[in-house]
């Protein structure tokens, strides 16, 4: 999607712009299909439905501790990773916004919202453990 958008804003060729819309149709047809191979994969577990509302929950009681703890450590690196990656794009438009005299206010309010939500949201989790 972000193609997509960079290719208007910037203003491409209509040849780009046309051709990213079918690759976006794509990535999101494609997302939901990806879930549901997973019980061609374990024919022998039972797998909850993609379109079940608590499916990320079903498959985290369905998975051993092995695999819990495996799933928990990639979860706390992408933690610490969009932590460090939201805090540096932060500072990156704050600096964007002094040298080129244009302000970024929009972004810099965005993503400091983004990475105060989901700390506190990680705090509140924890907390309540």
């Amino acid at each position: 999607m972000f193609f997509g958008c960079a290719a208007i804003i910037t203003e491409q060729s209509i040849v780009i712009q046309i051709l990213s819309i079918p690759a976006i149709l794509l990535a999101i047809i494609a997302t939901p299909l990806v879930g549901n191979y997973i019980k061609y994969v374990y024919p022998y577990r039972e797998i909850p439905s993609y379109n079940d509302k608590q499916y990320t929950k079903k498959m985290f009681e369905m998975s051993d501790e092995g695999e819990r703890h495996i799933m928990l450590q990639g979860l706390y690196s992408a933690f610490n990773l969009e932590n460090i990656l939201l805090l540096c794009s932060l500072l990156l438009c704050m600096f964007c916004s002094v040298a080129s005299g244009e302000s970024q206010l929009f972004a810099i309010l965005i993503i400091a919202i983004i990475l105060i939500t989901v700390n506190t949201q990680y705090m509140l989790k924890v907390r309540n453990r």
